[in-house]
Parts: C-alpha cells; sequence; structure tokens
C-alpha cells in the first residue's frame, strides 16, 4: 500500500515536472518567433502596429499586438550585418570568449572529473561538497571577488578577465565525475599489467570512454559562454571588447528592428551547435543520471 502511495507521488511529480518543462519551452518558443516575425517589419507597419510604445509622447495613439506584417521586409538584416561593421566585430568578441572558455573547461573538468572517480586522497568527500556547494551559488553572487582579483593583477579591460574565472567549473567537474564512475576497474587494472603509466591509461583508455560526456560538457558550457552578461559588462573598461551578447543594445540603440534582426543572427551559432550535438548531449547526461542513481541505490542496498 505504502508502496502504490509513493508510486503515486512519484507519478505525479514526474508529470508536474514534464509539465513545467514543455510550458517553459513552448512560452521560450513563442518568443523567439514573436522576435523572428518582428524583424520582418517594414519600418511603417512597426509605427503602425507599435507607435504607441515606441512614442510614448503620443497619446492618441495605442499599441496593436501584430505578428504577421503587412510588408516583409529585410532592411534591418542587411543594415545590421553588411552595413552595420560592428556587429561583426563583436561577434568576434564573443567567439573570442566563448571558444577558449568551452576548451579550457571542457579540460580541467574532465581530469578533474577522472581524477575524484580513479583516485583517493585525503579530503576527497570534502572537496567534492564543496564542488556541490559552489554550483548553487550564483555567479554573479562572484563577480565583486573577481573584479578585485582582476584588478590586482592587472587583468581588467582585457579577454582574459572574462576566461580566466570561468575556466573552473564545478558543474563540468561533478558532471564528468558522475559519467567516469561508470568507467570499470578492470580496465585499469589491463592497462597497468601491460605496462601503462596514468597518462597513457587517461588519452588512450578513458577519454574514448568519455567522448559522450565531454561533448554534452561542450555543448552546455558554449552556450553558456556565448551568453555572458555580466562579467563582460563589468570587467570591459572600453566598451568595444564587449562580446555580441553584453553589445546587443549598442548595435540596435538607433531602431528596433536592428536590434531584432540582431537577436536572431545572435541564436544561430548556438542553435547550429546544439542541432549537431543534441544526441550527445541526451547520452552524456543520460547516462551520468543513470550511473548516479544506480550508485546511490547500490549504497542504499
Amino acid at each position: 500500500m505504502k508502496g502504490r502511495k509513493r508510486d503515486r507521488r512519484k507519478n505525479k511529480g514526474i508529470v508536474l515536472a514534464q509539465f513545467v518543462v514543455y510550458l517553459t519551452g513552448a512560452v521560450t518558443l513563442l518568443m523567439i518567433l514573436y522576435i523572428g516575425c518582428l524583424s520582418l517589419f517594414s519600418v511603417s507597419d512597426l509605427t503602425k502596429s507599435y507607435g504607441g510604445v515606441l512614442n510614448p509622447g503620443v497619446v492618441s495613439q495605442y499599441a496593436s499586438f501584430t505578428v504577421i506584417p503587412e510588408h516583409l521586409s529585410i532592411t534591418q538584416y542587411r543594415s545590421t550585418l553588411w552595413n552595420n561593421s560592428d556587429f561583426w566585430y563583436y561577434f568576434w568578441n564573443s567567439v573570442k570568449i566563448s571558444l577558449p572558455v568551452t576548451l579550457a573547461v571542457c579540460l580541467t573538468a574532465t581530469c578533474g572529473g577522472y581524477a575524484f572517480a580513479r583516485f583517493r586522497f585525503p579530503g576527497k568527500k570534502a572537496l567534492l561538497f564543496l564542488f556541490i556547494l559552489f554550483m548553487m551559488i550564483p555567479s554573479q553572487v562572484m563577480i565583486p571577488s573577481q573584479f578585485r582579483l582582476m584588478y590586482e593583477m592587472g587583468l581588467l579591460n582585457s579577454t582574459v578577465s572574462v576566461i580566466l574565472p570561468n575556466v573552473f567549473a564545478p558543474f563540468g567537474v561533478y558532471l564528468m565525475y558522475q559519467y567516469a564512475l561508470k568507467l570499470p576497474g578492470d580496465i585499469f587494472e589491463a592497462a597497468a599489467i601491460d605496462g601503462a603509466g596514468e597518462l597513457r591509461i587517461f588519452f588512450s583508455v578513458v577519454l574514448p570512454d568519455l567522448i559522450s560526456g565531454i561533448a554534452a560538457l561542450f555543448l552546455l558550457t558554449v552556450i553558456d559562454a556565448w551568453n555572458f552578461i555580466e562579467q563582460p559588462l563589468v570587467f570591459f573598461l572600453d566598451p568595444f571588447r564587449l562580446p555580441l551578447s553584453a553589445a546587443m543594445n549598442r548595435i540596435g540603440e538607433a531602431r528596433v528592428l536592428s536590434l531584432c534582426a540582431g537577436c536572431i543572427v545572435f541564436m544561430i551559432p548556438v542553435f547550429l551547435v546544439f542541432l549537431l550535438g543534441k544526441d550527445r548531449l541526451v547520452e552524456g547526461i543520460g547516462q551520468s543520471v543513470i550511473k548516479a542513481d544506480s550508485s546511490v541505490k547500490g549504497r542504499k542496498g
């Protein structure tokens, strides 16, 4: 009887979680579609539908919610991508930040997660607990201390000031730790018998089995790094060093349509990366969760 009640509560929790996920996804998709439709508006359509919002001094005009424009226009895309050289300048700034951060996180998290799963050392459980604790702290809370550290190191207003604080990701280490737990101990014994050292074991035996986890971590990190806003705004004194995510308002400050077009183009790279690696993402996270769940059940048993 108690088992049935527990299963019912579990099923209700799953249904509620699915509802929240689907609702969040639907709202996000609708917002993206709305911005995409708005980016195809002509100036006359925008003024006709949203003139009351854009010109609050005009009291007699009201805004009418319109999704489909009367006249399709791609002028704002042309002005943003071809006539505005600053767009690609900020775009390159995003690449210079997100790519090094992603590669560095994949390297440090893979090594750290493997070390937690493979070796025994004093304070291992306490250190792993600290990693989990740091995962719960919002990144914005760390910005003042990071700013002070970058100032003392003389790195402010440089790309390194944004890259360096994000090289060590607690979530990435914990994700790779859970994924590395599934590695059987027999392969390490066999490799050691063959005379392989720790470095050879790591590169020849471990890395091929961690590809799915590394791919999942790569996708999650590149999406997060591509959307950096707070740290660049604080650490960069020169506005022309800002990435595209933080400089979007500068690109579209003159026209709302240019801002909408820039937002759509800004989302395309991470969307393509997600489409190319979504299977790896699901596989990597799924296997790490299954391993974590099985390890917990084994301890209970």
